[in-house]
């Protein structure tokens, strides 16, 4: 069992980075660019990367919490 979070401790974190770093450079290239039409696609694209990436690492801290309490759980038995 605490293989299978520490697993998917790893790839959401991974994950979640890339997203969010996705996102900003995403809301970077909106703010440089200066067509006025497209400023509500990149902010779309920007903000949907920016909080899927935030989920992704807030269920990644959730699977490594688990993986800790597995892996103590099994050390005290």
């Amino acid at each position: 069992m605490s293989e299978k979070h520490s697993i998917r401790f790893v790839l959401y974190a991974l994950l979640g980075l890339s997203l969010t770093t996705a996102g900003i450079i995403s809301l970077v290239y909106g703010l440089a660019t200066k067509a006025s039409n497209d400023w509500v696609f990149w902010a779309a694209i920007s903000a949907f990367c920016i909080n899927a990436g935030l989920l992704l690492l807030g269920s990644s801290f959730v699977h490594k919490i688990k993986a800790d309490l597995a892996g103590r759980r099994r050390q005290h038995h």
